[in-house]
């Protein structure tokens, strides 16, 4: 996990075929052929069948394959799963873990982690978003209008839940959600019920301006001001979230530059 090494990744697979934490890293990085990952994504699938980000993953490989179909079967399958699993939290505590068997101390090991960890698959999702905006522009207005639906409840996925303590994976979100209603017609319905145009881009602007707003300083500042923070810090990222775990250490932590 460190590396990312493929080979490597490749081997935990083989040692322990249904894992779905190693399922889901190799279906969503892009060093393999895309006819290998699918089946890799329908395996994770199988074992997780309520995991909506296996069916999101396998929509966007069958999309760029051109089974556009497919990709749409898949799309409205991943609309009705209740679970949404990224294994962003397992893969930094797999990190945290190695580096703490070769000697790191415990919150070095935890920040170096956090800092570090991959989220491929917002990458796919943001693909998936943008193949399904191009798709819909030019589809029967009933159709689109699902379309745009499917899309902004994929954003919302990412603003909700264990996926919104990481402030990636809520940007990306905000990001779909907003893909969803641009050059919305006016008589089509809306994307998320009861949320308008100017009512989505209100929030949006002011959801990232509380986030740009949380991070001045931000943890890299604040912990070269106060070391001693470190573990605590780190430690509350992998249990809570960035947000948490930033505003615990603003409370906490000398101010830098005093």
């Amino acid at each position: 996990m460190i590396l990312q090494d493929t080979e490597l990744l490749k081997e935990a697979l083989e040692r322990e075929p249904s894992n779905p934490h190693a399922l889901f890293t190799l279906a969503s990085r892009g060093d393999f052929p895309s006819s290998q990952r699918l089946a890799w994504a329908a395996q994770l699938h199988e074992l997780q069948p309520e995991n909506a980000l296996a069916s999101y993953l396998i929509a966007k490989l069958n999309w760029e394959a051109g089974e556009i179909d497919s990709a749409l079967e898949s799309l409205d399958r991943a609309h009705q799963q209740t679970g949404f699993e990224s294994f962003t939290s397992e893969s930094m505590m797999a990190v945290t873990d190695a580096l703490r068997a070769t000697g790191s101390s415990p919150g070095g090991a935890a920040l170096y982690s956090s800092l570090t960890s991959e989220v491929p698959h917002l990458s796919e999702l943001l693909s998936l978003s943008r193949n399904l905006q191009e798709y819909w522009q030019k589809a029967p207005p009933g159709e689109a209008a699902i379309l745009r639906e499917q899309n902004a409840a994929l954003g919302a996925r990412l603003t909700q839940g264990g996926e919104s303590e990481f402030i990636i994976s809520e940007l990306a979100g905000l990001a779909i959600q907003n893909t969803a209603y641009e050059d919305l017609p006016q008589d089509a319905p809306l994307p998320r019920d009861g949320i308008d145009s100017q009512q989505l881009e209100q929030s949006i602007e002011q959801r990232r301006s509380e986030i740009r707003e949380f991070y001045r300083p931000g943890p890299i500042e604040l912990l070269r001001a106060s070391p001693d923070m470190i573990e605590g810090y780190a430690m509350r990222v992998h249990a809570l979230g960035e947000l948490e775990a930033l505003s615990w250490l603003r409370s906490h932590a000398q101010p830098p530059g005093e």
